[in-house]
Parts: structure tokens; C-alpha cells; sequence
């Protein structure tokens, strides 16, 4: 008896498969405030060199009195007669902000624009950093100490990562901040996935999985932004989005470890404990016999593979064989042009003419029919043709909004956004 075979007497797609699913969505939710943290707190409103002139104007005047200029954010005027202004030399110390629904960012509060907004680009790509050293990390670890602890451990890099990010003063100690809470990224949410793939009837993975990641990682997007804007400023924000991940130190007492990891180190009691647990969860009977039947079933397959001398595959082993080779490079490289185009329209929501807070908004609502379409698609047209097709159709789409997003910008007769 296989552990597809034991598991269906356990219950494979059963009350325990729905509490799964339903703290698979949470982890969801909690991974879409995280992972976009570092774009909300960057936002930028419109803003212009201050002058003690121009404070008791309109932000329609001020904007009317820079709009000659070609930098009208980091233009710095040095006298101000009505119409005739005189341009300063020096660059620009102080600024007035267009605050938008009165959300004060990170990068309006430590004035992080003009000459300093490589500041605030410094901690994102620390972040991403920080997400390749994670993945490796945590990766590695969850083959040494389960699929559970180091999905704990991830998180709880991310809360600290997010939560000392609300004490930044410095660009060293944000970009430090951002990298410790980079190093969650993707690992937080994929070693869930693997438990939950794991546990639950193959014919259901597809339903499941998309429904519990369309469902909630769409209304996470969603909400987002206007979490922000809720509370008005963004240390307030990064507590609010921080103090959440702490809840997944309880999935340690709700969620089974990975019974099959369990059984590639040799711990079939281990495995067996899990799955008993499992049935009883999903009120199932499992006779002693049955279970005895998946032990010797393992034993089997362990002597198959070298028994006590089997050898432990590496990171190294991905490049063994052609077959490997070939495959590893092109996952290497479609999951880097996947991450690149995904994050370049999910985070660039600025510029376009409308709140970033609306833009991130509607952006977000296309991950639900997308989950959809795959659970209506996938099985028939199988994994292979889905990630073609819509990658295919993904390009097309991304290049053709690209193209009239630079379109609009280089024609004088299209008026753009304020700067």
C-alpha cells in the first residue's frame, strides 16, 4: 500500500484537506501584504521644492508655477514674483507633498525623492537578494529539519524584517532590514504549498490549490493599499502587516508534518503518527493491518533505493545528466523572466495618471480569473500547455501595455500624469 493508497483511507480530500486549504489561504493572505510591503511604504505623491511662498497656495497653483520646468519635482526656485520665478543653483532640502488619501510614505517622511530616491531602490533589491538567499536557506533547511519548522521559521524572518523596518533612520540599517525580510519571501508560501499538495487527493490539487490562492491572495492585493491608507502612515502600515505572520507559529499544533518527507528519513513511525492523526481529524477508521501494510510497503522501497547506504541527492545533481541540465536552465530562466514581468506590473503602479492605491488595486483583481481559468484549464490541457499558453499570452499582453504606456509618454498630444 502506497501513500496515495493510505491516505485515501485516512480521508484525502475531507475535513482535514478543507482546514488545510483554509490556513493555505491565510498564509496566502499574509504572504500578499509581505511581499508588496516595500512598494506601499515607497509610494510617492506629487511633490515640489518647498518655498515659503507657496504655502499658502493651491496645489493646482503650485503645480502650474513648476509645470515649465522640465524636473518640476526637484526644481528648487529661489524667488517667486508672481509670474517670474528665478531658478535656484543648489538642489532641493525641503519638499511640499500632494499627500494622496493623506498617506504619508516612508519615502515622503525621510524625503527620499529627487537625488535621494536610490535610497528607497537600494532596499528593494536587497529584498530580492535576500529572497534568493532565503530560498536556498530555508530550501536546504526544511530537507533537514521538516517542511513545518522551517515554514515557521521563514515567517518569522519576515516579521522581523518588516517590523524593524519600522525603526529605519538610514539607508544601511532599511537595506539590512529589507534583506532579513527578504529572505521570507517565497518560502513562506511555498512550503505550505508543499504540505497541502501533499495531503490532499491528486484529482483535487488543481481546484484546490487555485481556488484557495485566487480567493485569497486576490482580496490580500486588494486590501492592501487601502490598509494604508486606513491607518495614514507607513510604520503604522508595517505593523499592521508584520504582527499577522506571528499567527503562524500555531499552525505548528494544527498542521502534520510532511509524512513523505518523514519517510525519506527513514521515520515511518513518524509518518505513520501523522497520518493517524490525519484520519482521525476526518473521523476514518484505519486498521492496524493497513498501516502495517504502507510500513512494509516503505521498507520496500527503501531497500529498493540502497536501504541504509543510500545516497541523499544535492543541489549539485540538478546539472548531473543532459536531461538536467536542460531542464534546470529552463526553469532557471522562466522563472526569472516570470518574476521580472510579474513584479514590473504589480509594483510599478505609479506614473500612470490615477492613484497608485486604485492602479495596485485593479491590478490585483486579474490573479482570480487567472486562478480560475487554470482550474478550469489545467487538466485538460495539461501543465505544460497551461505555462505556455499563458505565459504567451501574459507577453503579449505586458508588451502591448508597455508599448502604449511609452506611446502616450513621447506624444506631445497625450497628456500624461502630473509629475
Amino acid at each position: 500500500m502506497d501513500f496515495d493508497q493510505i491516505l485515501a483511507r485516512c480521508g484525502d480530500f475531507s475535513r482535514y484537506q478543507f482546514l488545510l486549504l483554509t490556513l493555505f489561504g491565510v498564509i496566502n493572505f499574509i504572504v500578499s501584504l509581505h511581499y508588496f510591503t516595500q512598494t506601499v511604504i515607497s509610494f510617492v505623491p506629487d511633490h515640489w521644492c518647498y518655498h515659503e511662498k507657496l504655502v499658502n497656495k493651491s496645489f493646482d497653483e503650485i503645480a502650474e508655477i513648476y509645470a515649465k520646468f522640465p524636473q518640476p519635482s526637484c526644481t528648487r526656485l529661489l524667488d517667486i514674483d508672481g509670474a517670474n520665478v528665478t531658478v535656484s543653483p543648489e538642489s532641493c532640502t525641503r519638499w511640499i507633498y500632494k499627500y494622496d488619501y493623506g498617506y504619508r510614505s516612508m519615502n515622503t517622511e525621510l524625503n527620499w525623492v529627487c537625488d535621494s530616491a536610490y535610497k528607497a531602490r537600494i532596499g528593494q533589491s536587497l529584498f530580492f537578494i535576500g529572497s534568493v538567499v532565503g530560498t536556498l536557506f530555508y530550501g536546504l533547511l526544511s530537507d533537514k529539519i521538516g517542511r513545518l519548522p522551517a515554514l515557521i521559521l521563514s515567517n518569522f524572518s519576515g516579521f522581523i524584517g518588516d517590523f524593524s523596518t519600522i525603526f529605519s533612520q538610514s539607508v544601511t540599517t532599511f537595506s539590512l532590514c529589507r534583506f532579513i525580510s527578504g529572505m521570507a519571501a517565497d518560502t513562506n508560501f511555498y512550503l505550505m504549498y508543499i504540505i497541502v499538495l501533499e495531503y490532499i487527493r491528486p484529482s483535487m490539487r488543481t481546484l484546490g490549490l487555485n481556488l484557495a490562492v485566487g480567493v485569497f491572495y486576490t482580496i490580500g492585493l486588494v486590501f492592501t493599499p487601502w490598509l494604508a491608507v486606513l491607518v495614514g502612515h507607513w510604520q503604522l502600515y508595517l505593523a499592521c502587516t508584520s504582527l499577522p505572520i506571528l499567527s503562524v507559529v500555531l499552525y505548528y499544533f494544527v498542521v502534520q508534518e510532511s509524512a513523505q518527507w518523514l519517510v525519506t528519513r527513514n521515520d515511518v513511525d513518524g509518518a505513520i503518527k501523522r497520518l493517524k492523526r490525519v484520519a482521525r481529524f476526518n473521523k476514518r477508521k484505519v486498521t492496524p493491518s493497513e498501516f502495517e501494510e504502507f510500513r512494509k510497503h516503505c521498507e520496500k522501497q527503501r531497500q529498493k533505493m540502497g536501504g541504509d547506504e543510500q545516497v541523499h541527492s544535492t543541489l549539485l545533481d540538478m546539472f548531473r545528466t543532459p536531461r538536467m541540465r536542460k531542464h534546470t536552465l529552463i526553469l532557471f530562466f522562466k522563472s526569472m523572466v516570470i518574476t521580472l514581468c510579474y513584479d514590473a506590473v504589480s509594483r510599478n503602479v505609479e506614473g500612470m495618471g490615477i492613484s497608485p492605491f486604485v492602479m495596485f488595486s485593479l491590478s490585483a483583481i486579474a490573479v482570480l480569473p487567472s486562478s480560475i481559468i487554470v482550474i478550469l484549464l489545467q487538466d485538460r490541457i495539461g501543465r505544460k500547455g497551461m505555462a505556455a499558453g499563458s505565459l504567451l499570452v501574459g507577453g503579449f499582453f505586458s508588451s502591448l501595455a508597455g508599448g502604449g504606456a511609452a506611446l502616450s509618454q513621447h506624444n506631445p498630444n497625450t497628456p500624461g500624469p502630473a509629475a
